[in-house]
């Protein structure tokens, strides 16, 4: 059994040996320059002004961000305790690129991390993917479910729609985007949120604690 702090550092660590520069968390208060939430509420979110394109990032980052969801429109405050895996404050663990590898570069580092790092049994994991929404003339996410499968059968990576595979903190349109916004990861695997300019791999840490 690994403590919340070996999970944190084995992660960093992990990514660090893959090129990424480690980040500390930004504080759980957005920026002056950063109106649209209370909190921060997503891994990215920080990183805002890098997947806009306003300032220079380094090509790779990984982070573990302290998070808080606790009104507004991404809200879990309503949904704690009556299920296993909601909590308002917790750690978003989170490997990024801006310009550098895509999706099969981070499902390739996910694979690894989970298989090979924590060690969990290949046939008990699965994944999900974007399964497309007509509203925002999406179709499904194909180059995702392409490589997953090079790890997963077909059967074993699921389709989720918007409601279900992204964290949505305002409105999103197809023209505009006010949300910080993510892909949700099964407890086996991690998805990827795709920015203009970035992509970005989000996993929460099970535990709300900040260090044991």
């Amino acid at each position: 059994m690994r403590t919340t702090a070996e999970l944190r550092e084995g992660f960093l660590s992990f990514f660090e040996e893959k090129g990424h520069v480690r980040r500390p968390s930004a504080s759980v208060i957005p920026p002056a320059d950063d109106p649209t939430t209370l909190f921060i509420v997503a891994g990215m979110q920080p990183m805002k002004r890098w997947f806009l394109g306003l300032d220079g990032p380094p090509r790779r980052v990984t982070t573990v961000q302290k998070v808080v969801r606790a009104g507004g429109k991404q809200n879990d405050l309503d949904d704690v305790g009556l299920t296993n895996r909601h909590l308002c404050f917790y750690e978003m663990l989170g490997n990024f690129s801006f310009g550098d590898y895509f999706k099969d570069g981070a499902v390739e580092y996910a694979w690894e991390f989970v298989t090979e790092r924590m060690k969990l049994e290949p046939e008990r994991l699965w994944a999900t993917i974007f399964a497309g929404d007509p509203e925002l003339g999406l179709g499904e996410d194909e180059g995702a479910a392409k490589a997953w499968a090079t790890y997963l059968p077909r059967e074993r990576i699921l389709g989720l729609p918007r409601s279900e595979n992204f964290w949505q903190s305002s409105i999103t349109t197809a023209a505009r985007s006010t949300a910080a916004a993510g892909p949700t990861a099964p407890p086996a695997a991690s998805a990827s949120a795709i920015s203009s300019s970035g992509i970005s791999s989000s996993w929460s840490s099970s535990s709300p604690t900040t260090g044991r």
